[in-house]
């Protein structure tokens, strides 16, 4: 039997979920696709080895193929272009692209939304994170990638000017429309208050 052919698409991953033992379930937002489900079979086999795999927050282009009988694609190569790695060692870069990923995974239905302009919004947002060089500039990243999300979701009309009131009226704007709680929102309230703190 014929195996289906490769796809390739430009995707950010946004979750990574332990799968049996040595796979992994992606959460990728793509270019292309919108949200997709990846699997990366024996990724933590690799990881054991100290080969390069996939993590959070990478973005890259995916190679991914289709079994026949299953809707889920498996990845069969990622060449990341950007891993973000800053926002892996800095706990306020962290908590902020974590609530953002979160957010675009509970917004975005999987491969429903044809507008390659969600994928633009997270990579700029956790691009400006990474590079930011205070609190105030990650805090702004967020809170304009948040509003963006919802934006080009139809859950909003047009964005608030940025302020810590806004900043968590745009958090509850999500759960209350999802019916969901955002559980990275309370590391986040921690990194928020440092703005006050500062002030």
């Amino acid at each position: 039997m014929r195996r289906l052919p490769a796809e390739k698409v430009d995707g950010i991953i946004i979750r990574v979920q332990p799968l049996r033992d040595a796979d992994q379930m992606l959460t990728v937002v793509t270019r292309e696709r919108s949200k997709i489900a990846v699997l990366a079979r024996n990724a933590r086999r690799s990881q054991k080895r100290a080969m390069s795999t996939p993590d959070a927050f990478d973005c890259g282009l995916f190679e991914v193929r289709s079994n026949r009988g299953s809707h889920i694609p498996y990845l069969v190569q990622f060449i990341p272009d950007s891993s973000f790695h800053k926002l892996r060692e800095d706990l306020d870069k962290l908590t902020s692209a974590t609530l953002i990923c979160e957010s675009a995974d509970l917004l975005i239905p999987e491969e429903s939304l044809e507008d390659e302009s969600i994928f633009y919004t997270l990579r700029e947002g956790l691009s400006q994170i990474h590079t930011a060089k205070d609190i105030r500039t990650i805090l702004r990243a967020t809170h304009k990638s948040l509003a963006s999300l919802l934006i080009n979701t139809g859950y909003l009309d047009e964005a608030p000017p940025p302020s810590r009131n806004n900043i968590t009226h745009l958090i509850s704007t999500i759960e209350n429309n999802i019916e969901r709680k955002i559980l990275s929102k309370e590391a986040f309230f921690s990194t928020l208050s440092q703005l006050k703190k500062s002030a």
